[in-house]
């Protein structure tokens, strides 16, 4: 009996904090008008995004699968307002977890950008 409720327990808490984090849909920004074609000379690893991101009740997440040197990390708010702005050598560090706990309530835009490539998404802090 003391192992099934430690399990469903355990499910619980682990159900609660999974629905917990997002994920954000991150998309390429492109200059140029043109629609890109990926030729038979590029790999599809160049094609696949090496950034992901999620947000929770207190933080922003951002996981580099591979390292792109140096990135720049910036949070805006709907109105404009800039929330949060850094640079982030991204060859030691894979992992960035930013605290998100006092932001306002509201519609989020998440730009990450590094070697010539910028990365957009956005979320919704409730």
């Amino acid at each position: 009996m003391k192992k099934t409720l430690f399990f469903v327990s355990l499910l619980a808490m682990y159900s609660s904090s999974a629905m917990a984090e997002l994920p954000i849909v991150l998309q390429q920004s492109d200059p140029s008008p043109r629609p890109k074609v990926l030729s038979r000379s590029m790999s599809l690893a160049k094609a696949i995004i090496p950034v992901s991101a999620s947000i929770d009740e207190m933080s922003l997440n951002i996981q580099f699968s591979n390292t792109v040197a140096t990135a720049f990390i910036t949070v805006v708010k709907h109105t404009g307002e800039l929330v949060y702005s850094k640079n982030v050598d991204a060859t030691t560090s894979l992992f960035l977890n930013i605290d998100s706990s006092e932001w306002e309530s509201g519609n989020y835009e998440l730009y990450i950008q590094y070697a010539g490539t910028t990365l957009t998404g956005t979320f919704i802090v409730e």
